[in-house]
């Protein structure tokens, strides 16, 4: 019967079309029940629904440049196929489990679709009916209705991860523009360990906007898994997120992800086409999120600007934003992080992890309360600066964990730095901080800044930077672990000292530094004789 349909559509538009000629003139043609579909539709014909019609799983190939009205009727469960075909309506609910392929002329209203707002029931059909028709229009934006709540189900019952990566709940397709109209789109309460509530895989030139995404941590029945996402991206070139807020998601609020494995290299064709490439996210607020506000998992060019993401807890690494590749087959390169927040993270308010990590920029951010880090780094040309860190709180800004190479803090407010905790054979190289203000703060025995043994080679530089040890509570100097791979060079840099006598160890150098003490003068004066080799033209006040 389905081929049927599909046939007589066909041969009778084709006849028709001979019997009329040129003919341009506009013809209706009521249709009420799916028995006279069959009759003669030509091309422009306006094809008039006044009854229900359930196509029963069948396709309706539409004629050419036809007009579907739907006037008193609506369509459900099968397929449409349109032709240049635009589609007229002022009413609601006119499609209900309908599928669309094939080309549309116009714009695409939501209202259409039987969406049921404000019901905890899975609408992720008739949300992925009206994108994909938008995808296949002429006009390929679709607005939401203002400020409605639609619950999707979210949780996709996949045994491996690659299955789930390529599903999900509501898909957003190539060329498509959503415009969440101040929404909440929110998972169903479900115990799998990893869903996709928005997601987009090997698309081009998508934009998602005005809305918010809301995952099920409060309600989820499960304990397993930390891969619950609000947005999910695979292999997507060209995308923007703007003025959205993701929460509550059992893993990450956003993931930046590939489609495929990449080889190692950027310029490959593999990575490539594998790789997210090209995304800006702007105005986004991701908090409470279970794992992360955001996670980088593969792409090449991004930008995240004037952004939060805040109060990540429940699964490690419990970031606000995670820049770390899933494997050493993947990158990320080119990434500016601009005018964002980060508070009161688990454990790092950015976390950069992975020896393909390459070329990042973070510019005037602003870091509160993360309980661990502000900000931890393994990586290689990243450029920090004009940063700041509340200094209320005594964790350490800077950590640096792994390789890392080509690093420049500038302008920044920091507290304590450290670098420790490396694996054998490590490389932390060319870090340098210019006119950074530093004042370690807190209780504990152990220094400000620190090398682990395991290093390779350790070289970290310090010009015209300002250190306030005056808040910290008990050593006072400036201490490393000894290290004879180290090598730790200070240029034109003030020094506030506390209550406690300077202390240095091996392999650090003084240029040109001014130490202004509060008390222990003539016992540091004497230390720094003591220690001629490593200090040069120095003064203490």
């Amino acid at each position: 019967m389905n081929q049927f349909v599909v046939f007589l559509f066909s041969a009778l538009a084709f006849l028709n079309t001979c019997l009329r000629g040129n003919d341009a003139s506009l013809r209706s043609v009521k249709v009420a029940k799916f028995e006279q579909l069959d009759s003669a539709f030509c091309e422009g014909d306006v094809i008039e629904i006044i009854g229900d019609i359930d196509l029963c799983g069948r396709t309706v190939i539409l004629p050419h440049k036809s007009v579907l009205f739907l006037s008193d009727g609506r369509i459900s469960n099968g397929q449409l196929v349109g032709d240049s075909t635009r589609i007229k309506t002022d009413r609601s609910n006119v499609f209900k489990n309908v599928r669309f392929s094939g080309a549309f002329l116009g714009k695409v209203n939501p209202l259409w679709f039987s969406i049921q707002y404000s019901v905890p029931i899975d609408n992720s059909f008739e949300l992925n009916s009206a994108l994909k028709l938008a995808s296949i229009s002429s006009d390929k934006t679709l607005v939401l209705p203002y400020k409605r709540h639609i619950y999707v189900k979210s949780d996709i019952e996949k045994s491996q991860w690659r299955d789930y990566l390529r599903t999900g709940s509501v898909e957003v397709l190539s060329g498509v523009t959503i415009d969440l109209n101040k929404c909440t789109i929110q998972a169903l309460t479900n115990g799998e360990p990893r869903y996709n509530i928005l997601f987009s895989r090997n698309s081009r030139d998508i934009v998602i906007r005005n809305g918010r995404i809301k995952g099920d941590m409060a309600s989820h029945s499960g304990q397993r898994g930390e891969w619950g996402y609000g947005i999910e991206l695979q292999g997507v070139h060209g995308f923007l997120i703007e003025n959205v807020e993701c929460c509550d998601c059992w893993g990450d609020g956003i993931n930046i992800q590939v489609s495929t494995d990449g080889d190692g290299n950027p310029e490959s064709q593999v990575t490539l086409n594998g790789h997210c490439r090209d995304g800006i996210i702007r105005n986004v607020y991701s908090h409470h999120n279970r794992r992360q506000g955001m996670s980088v998992e593969g792409i090449i060019g991004l930008v995240v600007t004037n952004s939060r993401f805040d109060y990540s807890d429940g699964a490690n690494p419990r970031s606000g934003l995670d820049i770390e590749p899933y494997s050493s087959n993947n990158v990320v390169r080119d990434v500016t992080i601009s005018q964002c927040h980060f508070d009161q993270n688990a454990y790092s308010g950015i976390l950069i992890m992975g020896d393909n990590v390459k070329d990042v920029v973070i510019d005037n951010c602003y870091f509160f309360e993360n309980q661990q880090y502000s900000l931890t780094l393994k990586g290689e040309n990243i450029n920090i600066k004009n940063c700041h860190v509340s200094l209320r709180q005594p964790p350490v800004s800077l950590r640096l964990v792994g390789n890392c190479n080509n690093v420049e803090i500038t302008n920044c407010d920091l507290s304590r730095i450290s670098a420790q905790n490396f694996s054998q054979g490590d490389h932390v190289d060319n870090i340098r901080f210019s006119k950074c203000t530093i004042s370690p703060s807190g209780i504990s025995g152990y220094s400000y800044l620190s090398d682990d043994e395991t290093l390779k080679s350790c070289s970290i530089s310090f010009y015209d930077c300002e250190f306030d040890f005056r808040r910290y509570k008990s050593i006072d100097g400036i201490f490393h672990y000894h290290n004879t791979n180290s090598y730790y060079f200070y240029k034109n840099c003030k020094f506030k000292m506390g209550l406690n006598k300077l202390e240095i160890s091996h392999s650090q150098y003084f240029v040109d530094c001014n130490f202004d003490l509060i008390t222990n003068k003539k016992s540091t004066q004497k230390y720094i004789q003591e220690k001629s080799s490593s200090f040069k033209r120095c003064f203490v006040k």
